[in-house]
């Protein structure tokens, strides 16, 4: 079983099940992913976890401020639920 994998299917099924809150998950995501090294995320990880880093990066809490181009939480939800059916498949 490949640790960093299960880390992020952990987290992001917290997400998707209300355990972590959208705000809380983006700040864990950006730094998780950006500090995450090279030789820890196998090929297979990289696009869905890559994708879902965008998404969280295109996430903003505050509807005042937030554009079209902007998700909401749903969308962030939506997004992440995608990404967990790729890497539960990569798990097997």
């Amino acid at each position: 079983m490949n640790n960093v994998l299960e880390k992020y299917i952990t987290a992001i099924s917290a997400l998707i099940s209300g355990k972590t809150s959208p705000q809380d998950f983006e700040v864990w995501y950006l730094d998780n992913w950006k500090s995450e090294s090279e030789e820890k995320i196998t090929e297979p990880m990289y696009n869905p976890l890559n994708y879902l880093f965008c998404e969280v990066d295109a996430y903003c809490s505050i509807e005042e401020i937030r554009s079209e181009d902007d998700l909401d939480e749903a969308g962030l939800i939506e997004a992440a639920k995608n990404t967990l059916e790729l890497l539960r498949k990569i798990q097997g």
